[in-house]
């Protein structure tokens, strides 16, 4: 997993924002392992995410896949005071043991970029996914809120599409963290993904080795 940033102080940024690893043999336990802080793990047994459920009675349209629960309650989704943190290649435990490592594992799901009627090109899942099952990242370059206002208005000028995400975490009453990414020049099939008023996704930090998302 390799992060891009777009200038120097940005870069700068990134390369102080390690996470220490952990130090776990084996198979990572959520009471003792540094990464999951003593938090309860964050996914299930076959990599899912906890508590993250659509509620049954969505029919897919064409081309998309729904994810249901088995009873159509929408329990609680993962705590969002505990960010997950999950294991990285420099930490102690197992790679193919480990359940704290999803997102550093990569895509496992069959995408589809395709061409919607009215909305540009989207992204859809070759097969229906399980609820709480990991899709892809939002990949992309890290900017400053300089460049971001920049290509925000380059992009205005052009007519040109906007792929920038600002994502915003309250740290604290008066402290908010912020991180800009934009993945029109570099990024990954995450750009195709489009906004809905039906939505059948759910965006979910997750940093892996780093402070960075």
């Amino acid at each position: 997993r390799v992060c891009v940033a777009s200038d120097d102080r940005t870069r700068r940024a990134l390369a102080e924002s390690a996470i220490e690893p952990c130090v776990c043999v084996g198979r990572c336990d959520a009471s003792t392992c540094t990464c999951m802080h003593a938090a309860e793990e964050p996914y299930d047994e076959t990599g899912r995410l906890k508590g993250c459920y659509l509620p049954t009675g969505s029919h897919p349209r064409r081309g998309e896949a729904v994810a249901e629960s088995d009873d159509g309650v929408r329990p609680a989704a993962h705590r969002a005071d505990l960010p997950i943190v999950e294991c990285a290649p420099g930490c102690g435990c197992d790679g193919t043991r480990c359940a704290n490592r999803v997102v550093a594992n990569g895509v496992k799901q069959r995408l589809l970029v395709f061409k919607t009627r009215r909305r540009g090109w989207g992204l859809c899942a070759r097969e229906t996914l399980e609820a709480g099952t990991f899709v892809c990242e939002y990949a992309g370059e890290l900017l400053s809120s300089a460049d971001a206002m920049a290509r925000h208005a380059d992009n205005e000028a052009r007519h040109a599409d906007n792929y920038v995400l600002t994502l915003r975490e309250h740290v604290s009453e008066q402290k908010v963290l912020r991180t800009i990414i934009d993945p029109q020049r570099r990024g990954n099939v995450g750009r195709f993904i489009n906004h809905s008023c039906d939505p059948n996704l759910h965006s979910q930090v997750v940093r892996v080795g780093s402070l960075v998302p």
